[in-house]
């Protein structure tokens, strides 16, 4: 009898195992996939001269590279605008070891002014993207 305990204890933790996966796969809800080429994405999306297109590209190579953030303030502030790079340092603040976070604020809000105000300024999408950092939002709604 005891010599089946082992098998017994074995068998009762994998089918807990298996009952677990079943029931997580069918709470499970997938995020929403973008496409392979985000670059293309965005090319599609804005016209080629806008500054909305022209952050939202910076952001998506960016991002797509894995930078970190003296290079991401370089890229998105190309001419040192004192301004532009106050906002930019705003926006490291909280994210400072998670650029990505920020990048992904930053697509959020090109994305968002496309359908607001296309004709906002690389400062503007800046100021809406330091504003918006402060909500609690759950991106994918």
């Amino acid at each position: 009898m005891l010599s089946y305990l082992p098998l017994a204890l074995f068998i009762l933790v994998v089918g807990s195992l298996v009952l677990a996966y079943f029931h997580w796969r069918a709470n499970y809800k997938s995020k929403p996939t973008y496409p392979r080429g985000r670059r293309k994405f965005a090319e599609n999306l804005l016209p080629a001269r806008s500054d909305i297109a022209g952050l939202l590209d910076d952001v998506l190579d960016l991002r797509n590279r894995g930078a970190l953030w003296p290079e991401i303030l370089g890229t998105l502030n190309p001419t040192d605008d004192p301004r532009l790079r106050t906002l930019l340092l705003e926006l490291r603040g909280p994210h400072v070891f998670t650029p990505h976070i920020a990048l992904n604020i930053l697509e959020h809000v090109c994305l968002e002014a496309k359908q607001r105000s296309p004709s906002a300024s690389r400062r503007d999408l800046l100021e809406a993207a330091r504003l918006s950092m402060d909500k609690v939002t759950q991106f994918g709604n």
